[in-house]
């Protein structure tokens, strides 16, 4: 093998592929968690923000989070394929 084949780029639909129905579907069921598959980032930053929020709302900020995962989501599957 050359250095330039060492060296290409890959793909963009070979990097950090995922399956965005599944995606979608683990957001849906687990929110914050089910963001982990995604966004492993991002899925960790929502769950403090939903356990830390959940001490000053008595709870209610896991529901305000949900959304927030479910549309992470979506945009992160529009945003890949382009």
């Amino acid at each position: 093998m050359s250095a330039v084949e060492l060296n290409a780029p890959e793909e963009s639909s070979d990097v950090g592929f995922h399956h965005e129905p599944l995606a979608l579907l683990l957001v849906v069921l687990f929110g914050p968690v089910g963001l982990l598959y995604t966004s492993v980032r991002g899925g960790v930053a929502l769950i403090l923000v939903a356990l830390v929020g959940s001490l000053f709302t008595m709870g209610f900020a896991p529901l305000a989070v949900w959304p927030v995962c479910i549309a992470w989501v979506l945009v992160a599957g529009m945003m890949r394929r382009y």
